[in-house]
């Protein structure tokens, strides 16, 4: 029964979608367009390089050094393994979607088991420095201090959480911990480059589809109402960029709380990355308690250096008028990225690594 029910409401949400596409195209339209924008404008060059250099230090073996060096402060504050040590690390700096391929790729591996890999999602899901400090500090507020000031409370939060959440499970934590995993091949320097970048292509294909989708249903949202209240809290529900767009005329802690929730695109990349069962309840609960968490810290670090964060004023720097040049360079980039996964999907792989047939996006 409560599966029919499921069904029923799915259903009828997929119904009035579709109405909504149909009957609203110009606004959807207008949205999409939008959503592509943001794309070239924002999330391309903030965050397509940064990727390629989180997923060439997994593919290399740079990880294994890196993870040997966070081991002691993350197995004291998290009491985990070290590979996972390390994806938390990259978590920190490689933006919303790499933290979820890492915990994933930790799960796969057999190293963690799938409470464990739920567990970790509760705060290896944030936005990287490029994001935070380029695309929104710099580009959103004009403000490079405010974007510093906000990546602090974002991963303060995020540590915080993590704190708890492995102290709470300590003893299933413990026993992974000291168990030792089998040695990883690792990619020849000229092969992890082409892996990464294909990888990185690849998942920012990924991303900016379902900020396009996110943007036309918020650009459908925004033309079946005008009270400003509503508008707001939609386009922080459903689109993390869109939603930091509204709020970045008020206080600064209200955009700490969007970019602790993420938004529900972001959440639907999460659980398209992911292959373990996952918890979406519970998933969705931290999400809530990072944002309040995030908003909060933001609210003391703004009242302990009030006179370092010229985003406070009234008189926020405006976005940067759109270059038709470099919004085509962006579009070209992304056309070559989909040219250059195509022509590698049959590319013969490197003779030593014939027996890893399937190299994983990041190996950690």
């Amino acid at each position: 029964m409560r599966l029919k029910i499921k069904n029923i409401i799915i259903t009828a949400l997929s119904v009035i979608a579709g109405g909504m596409i149909i009957f609203r195209d110009e606004a959807g339209t207008a949205g999409a367009a939008h959503g592509v924008r943001l794309c070239a404008q924002q999330l391309i060059p903030a965050l397509f390089p940064f990727m390629v250099v989180c997923m060439f230090i997994g593919a290399c073996g740079a990880d294994e050094i890196i993870g040997r060096a966070v081991e002691p402060a993350a197995g004291l504050l998290f009491r985990i393994p070290r590979r996972a040590s390390s994806s938390v690390l990259l978590s920190f700096i490689g933006g919303y979607p790499v933290g979820a391929h890492t915990v994933n790729a930790l799960y796969k591996s057999g190293e963690i088991t799938a409470r464990q890999a739920n567990d970790m999602l509760c705060f290896c899901v944030n936005a990287g420095p490029a994001f935070i400090v380029g695309a929104v500090g710099q580009r959103m507020l004009g403000s490079a201090s405010a974007g510093f000031l906000l990546l602090a409370a974002h991963l303060s939060a995020s540590l915080i959480i993590g704190a708890a959440v492995t102290r709470i499970r300590r003893d299933g934590w413990q026993s992974v911990r000291n168990t030792t995993s089998p040695p990883r091949k690792t990619a020849p320097f000229t092969e992890a480059l082409v892996e990464s970048v294909s990888a990185a292509a690849g998942e920012m294909i990924k991303i900016c589809a379902w900020v396009v989708l996110f943007c036309s249903l918020s650009g459908i949202f925004s033309s079946l109402t005008q009270n400003k209240i509503l508008l707001t809290g939609g386009h922080m529900l459903l689109e993390v960029t869109t939603g930091c767009l509204y709020v970045k005329d008020m206080a600064l802690p209200v955009m700490a709380l969007v970019l602790g929730f993420g938004g529900l695109c972001v959440h639907g990349q999460i659980f398209a990355a992911v292959s373990f069962p996952l918890s979406g309840m519970k998933f969705f609960i931290f999400r809530l308690i990072h944002a309040l968490l995030s908003g909060l810290i933001t609210l003391i670090l703004c009242r302990l250096f009030p006179g370092t964060v010229p985003a406070f004023s009234n008189a926020v720097t405006p976005l940067p008028q759109t270059n038709p040049s470099g919004g085509l360079a962006s579009v070209s980039l992304m056309v070559m990225c989909a040219v250059l996964l195509i022509s590698l999907s049959g590319r013969p792989q490197h003779k030593n690594c014939k027996k890893n047939k399937k190299i994983d996006k990041i190996h950690l």
